[in-house]
């Protein structure tokens, strides 16, 4: 009798566990419904969107050509008028030219069929700001280095008696 009374709990309890199962499925099914009608309603919004800002906020291609032209023949302007800069666009069209010229070269020499000049196709072209550091190093290295001359000048003269120390 025992047994029989386990075995009725134990089908009880089953009973109940599948029937929490079926609403634990029915609930995710449930949430999976609301998670896709909210899927499909947050396309809709974003493809709105899309839709609104290619017609209002971006910029036709025409038009935006022009405003970078414009600015460029500005910076352009400005560039021919700022010692820095000119400095730095002769750095630039140095550095071009031994690109463009290597390649002219190598086309040359190969519709002539002899032998290629070496040059430096792949030197880069350092950044503004590098090439800037690397200036400024230049420069304090050999300001510091005419200093240490000095230095030395007045102690050989100093050695020698010429002047105080």
């Amino acid at each position: 009798m025992k047994s029989s009374k386990l075995n009725e709990a134990a089908a009880a309890a089953a009973k109940k566990a599948a029937a929490a199962t079926a609403a634990a499925d029915a609930l995710q099914l449930e949430a999976a419904a609301a998670k896709a009608a909210f899927d499909l309603e947050a396309e809709a919004r974003r493809q709105k969107f899309m839709r609104d800002w290619l017609e209002n906020e971006f910029v036709q291609a025409p038009e935006a050509d022009i405003a970078v032209r414009a600015s460029l023949a500005a910076f352009e302007e400005a560039v021919q008028k700022d010692p820095l800069m000119q400095v730095w666009l002769a750095h630039l069209r140095a550095s071009y030219r031994i690109g463009m010229d290597g390649q002219t070269a190598t086309d040359f020499a190969q519709k002539l069929g002899v032998p290629a000049p070496q040059y430096f196709s792949n030197a880069g072209t350092a950044t503004f700001f590098e090439m800037m550091n690397l200036a400024i190093q230049h420069l304090a290295s050999r300001l510091e280095g005419e200093r240490q001359a000095e230095i030395f000048d007045a102690l050989e003269r100093a050695a020698e008696g010429e002047g105080d120390a």
